[in-house]
């Protein structure tokens, strides 16, 4: 059984779950939070806090789009 590696700063703990999200986020380029959450099968709001905790560590930002 593989152990997961956690990684805690003042603010978050990073483990498997927020790996996820980062790899996501940097491998597949997704347009919004609701596309992440699909493929992790987690609710878009509870996916939305995360990202925005990994935000506030400095590890992702946003990008602002405008709807046409």
């Amino acid at each position: 059984m593989r152990q997961e590696e956690i990684i805690i700063t003042d603010n978050i703990s990073i483990g498997e779950n927020e790996i996820k999200l980062l790899n996501i986020i940097k491998n597949e380029k997704p347009k919004s939070v609701r596309e992440i959450a699909n493929k992790i099968n987690k609710d878009p709001a509870n996916t939305t806090n995360k990202i925005n905790q990994l935000a506030e560590e400095g590890l992702v930002s946003f990008k602002k789009r405008f709807k046409k």
